[in-house]
């Protein structure tokens, strides 16, 4: 029997005796009560809340990520057509630092020019090669950004590899009227990349000379301890502000 209200009648076989009436309620099993049937729903909708929020948080995700996605790739296009510019600009200014180089190595071989005028000359001719080496490495940045740059090593006198460099720099520090010394031990022999040491002295003594005052003097130093090599420039002018060391 199902739940429910049921009336049970017990009847005797006699006639003076009366019909007797029970009335039985069965009460349905907990599964099927009210509460029971209210639990469920609140456990079915939670249940679609829950699997609405992920839904919407999955399509928040991939909107998420496809906007990253093609952030980066307008990142990507926005610097390779700052590099392609850079590439042609870069190659553009090798034409006229080629002509520069050329004339002056034609002046070079010129049988008019005074030993001032020559060292001016031959200054400017190791300049423009200087120049013309760094933007032949421009142009290859390409190929440095695909794999890494090597150091090419080689045992080398760095006393007279950093004397060459400050050479460079004699007439211009003669034109700031800055006294340009160059001292160091009789032979300091490292391993070290040629060009990429370049850069490094080439900017520590523009700097020095940049910011040395006319009058001033600006002192390449290079030592050696028997292991390794000491390189110093150091200048007169007003330093470095502690904040920026």
């Amino acid at each position: 029997m199902g739940p429910g209200n049921y009336t049970l009648e017990i009847k005797s076989k006699r006639e003076d005796v009366p019909v007797s009436r029970l009335k039985i309620t069965i009460l349905p099993p907990w599964y099927q009560s009210l509460w029971a049937y209210i639990l469920y729903f609140l456990l079915t909708a939670s249940i679609a809340a829950w699997i609405v929020r992920e839904y919407l948080n999955r399509i928040r995700l991939g909107e998420s990520l496809k906007y990253e996605q093609q952030h980066v790739k307008d990142i990507e296009e926005q610097n390779q057509s700052k590099l392609r510019f850079f590439t042609n600009v870069s190659h553009e200014i090798r034409t006229p630092v080629t002509v520069i180089t050329g004339l002056t190595e034609l002046l070079l071989h010129s049988k008019d020019l005074s030993a001032n005028l020559y060292n001016k000359v031959v200054s400017i001719y190791q300049n423009s090669s200087q120049l013309k080496e760094l933007i032949s490495e421009l142009l290859d940045f390409r190929k440095q950004e695909q794999a890494h740059a090597r150091l090419k090593v080689q045992e080398q006198d760095f006393v007279l590899f950093v004397q060459n460099i400050s050479m460079l720099f004699k007439e211009y520090a003669v034109c700031k009227d800055i006294n340009l010394v160059f001292r160091s031990d009789n032979a300091v022999r490292l391993w070290f990349d040629r060009k990429q040491m370049q850069k490094v002295v080439s900017n520590l003594i523009s700097n020095a000379l940049k910011h040395t005052p006319q009058g001033g003097t600006v002192t390449i130093s290079v030592r050696s301890d028997g292991q390794r090599g000491y390189l110093s420039v150091a200048d007169t002018g007003n330093g470095i502000a502690p904040k920026d060391l």
